[in-house]
């Protein structure tokens, strides 16, 4: 194998990894909690880009209970996505991980 073959093969796995990352980064996730009274978005670079907390569970006097469920629904969206994005990269690096790829 050839040293101009190699680069064109790391070109083409730089370009895939790219497409993969800016796929990742527009889809979003959500999360239902409390039967719905908390419902989260985030989107694939761990942005949230949505929360919305039904009127009941803001006027009990629960916020132990609220705190709990946003930081449930978030640690399960972050899971969820990286996880997600791992499994891709892997895919298509066979597991070897690139310093600074991602």
């Amino acid at each position: 194998m050839n040293i101009q073959m190699l680069m064109k093969q790391a070109n083409e796995m730089q370009r895939k990894m790219a497409k993969i990352e800016k796929e990742l980064n527009e889809k979003e996730y959500s999360k239902s909690l409390g039967g719905g009274a908390i419902n989260i978005k985030m989107m694939g670079n761990f942005s949230i880009s949505n929360i919305e907390i039904d009127e009941e569970l803001l006027e009990s006097s629960n916020k132990e209970m609220l705190e709990e469920m946003l930081k449930e629904g978030l640690n399960e969206l972050i899971a969820t996505a990286k996880n997600e994005k791992d499994q891709l990269m892997n895919g298509l690096t066979g597991g070897v991980k690139f310093p600074g790829a991602f």
